[in-house]
């Protein structure tokens, strides 16, 4: 099973109003725009690896130059050329709105804000919003990124949204930084905020911590938090251009408000998933035969049957198919999967 999963749900292509997809050595590369109106684009590019590992770089196109800079720092742009030309020939009334009318925030507190963040639908107004909150508490680039694990732990699905310089976020996905990303590894075992200093890491040794400096991200600040009851983590990085201690301090200044973003934009992310999933079209006698599948050791239909006084032909023949047909996947086995990921059967 591979793909993103909120791709998999209905209306999810509803929104999309370009997509190419280019075959590029062994990877395949989409550059999706999902328009939500008034000038609110969203552009997606995603790499799925023959490994099936899925890695999506979530870029709110709030102005032209943020565009250019995006799509000219692509490694493959000899090749996606023609893509960024139409998105960029299909965006530019948008680009135009949004200079004439950027979302204005109310001055309000942190709590106040994170709240307003949990009711936006979409990844621009989620981009907007974080613009103006990340500012406001000192920092001056972020990325939020959503990592979904196997039942074996292995990575499945990265997902990044962009408020940070987009070269370099091409440059980290090029590269593969997400293999050796130290503070990624952190991350993925921790869960308390830590900067770079913090963890004894020697900037002068890695490539990936050289590389950021170059794109102004002197210091970092990490806050991860997990999702272990469906194999998930996400992590805010925030970033300022001053190195050292005076860098750590403006970050760390303001680490509780950071760790109260980081689990709202955990919490938002499930939220959507869970809304994308509950349009499928479930019912009762699904999600209890899922929650069935996934928490008893013996899941065989016979089983299953008896535990929920069913038929196990029922169980097999009409059951498990009205299943996989609505979360659009091959085998049972994958369904449950889905449905734990998106929170309907925790």
């Amino acid at each position: 099973m591979s793909g993103s999963l909120i791709d998999r749900f209905p209306k999810a292509e509803d929104n999309i109003s370009f997509q190419r997809c280019e075959r590029v050595g062994a990877d395949r590369v989409v550059l999706k725009i999902r328009d939500h109106g008034d000038g609110r684009q969203v552009l997606e590019r995603t790499i799925t690896r023959p490994d099936e590992v899925g890695l999506t770089l979530v870029l709110p196109l709030r102005s032209e130059k943020q565009f250019w800079a995006f799509a000219t720092a692509d490694p493959w742009i000899d090749i996606l050329e023609p893509g960024y030309q139409a998105i960029h020939a299909q965006s530019r009334p948008g680009f135009n709105r949004q200079g004439r009318s950027q979302r204005q925030e109310r001055a309000v507190g942190v709590n106040d804000r994170l709240g307003q963040i949990l009711e936006y639908e979409t990844e621009f107004d989620l981009g907007v919003a974080l613009d103006s909150l990340v500012g406001s508490l000192g920092a001056e680039q972020y990325c939020v990124s959503w990592i979904d694990f196997d039942s074996r732990g292995d990575t499945v699905e990265h997902r990044y949204l962009v408020g940070c310089d987009p070269a370099w976020m091409q440059k980290y996905i090029h590269r593969s930084g997400y293999m050796n990303d130290p503070l990624l590894e952190y991350a993925k075992r921790n869960a308390a905020p830590a900067t770079i200093s913090g963890l004894g890491v020697d900037v002068s040794e890695h490539w990936l911590l050289q590389e950021a400096q170059r794109h102004g991200m002197e210091s970092v600040l990490t806050c991860p938090v997990h999702e272990r009851a469906r194999s998930a983590v996400s992590i805010l990085q925030v970033t300022v251009s001053r190195d050292g201690a005076d860098g750590d301090r403006v970050l760390l200044r303001n680490q509780f408000d950071w760790r109260s973003t980081a689990s709202t934009l955990s919490e938002w992310r499930l939220r959507r998933l869970r809304e994308a999933a509950a349009r499928c079209g479930l019912q009762d006698e699904d999600l209890t035969v899922l929650r069935a599948l996934l928490h008893w050791k013996d899941s065989s239909a016979e089983t299953i049957a008896a535990g929920l006084d069913m038929r196990a032909r029922h169980v097999r023949q009409v059951v498990y198919p009205r299943i996989t047909e609505k979360l659009r996947v091959a085998h049972i086995k994958d369904a449950v999967t889905i449905a734990f990921k998106c929170g309907l059967i925790n």
